[in-house]
């Protein structure tokens, strides 16, 4: 299938690559397919098949926070069809500026992907230790000069 997106123009996608999140994204509850496009280093860029304007950077938060975990109950699990969390792909929206070392994460919002069958979640959590404007400075890495 093809898709027109403001980011990367038309772009030709599989249609077993398209992720379905039953609940929307927080914030673009009508928005459920999404296709994960690879940009090289750290990032992956979350695109919306739906909205071609509409589009998100990804990336693991472990990368830069070693010690970030992410708990969620047999129901969240469920909804994705896993059984355990190792069995999923843990990553966090990112804010990439102009300056690209002043990049934030939101780990208190991780999207949760169930990679065998393309199910995804985003999970919100309201513990204080983590933050929704994390910069990846913050962490134990350092962000390497990005790929344009």
């Amino acid at each position: 299938m093809k898709i027109m997106t403001r980011q990367f123009g038309e772009l030709e996608i599989a249609e077993e690559r398209v992720f379905f999140f039953p609940a929307g994204l927080y914030g673009f509850r009508e928005l459920r397919r999404f296709v994960v496009l690879d940009m090289g280093g750290p990032f992956q860029y979350l695109q919306s098949v739906e909205d071609g304007d509409m589009g998100f950077v990804l990336a693991d938060p472990t990368r830069f926070f070693s010690n970030y975990q992410v708990e969620m109950g047999p129901a969240d699990l469920a909804e994705i069809e896993i059984n355990d969390l190792t069995e999923a792909v843990v990553m966090v929206i990112a804010v990439v500026p102009e300056d690209f070392r002043n990049t934030t994460v939101n780990l208190q919002a991780p999207v949760v992907f169930n990679p065998l069958d393309y199910g995804f979640r985003r999970r919100i959590f309201a513990e204080a230790s983590m933050t929704a404007g994390a910069g990846v400075g913050e962490g134990d890495a350092t962000l390497e000069a990005m790929p344009r």
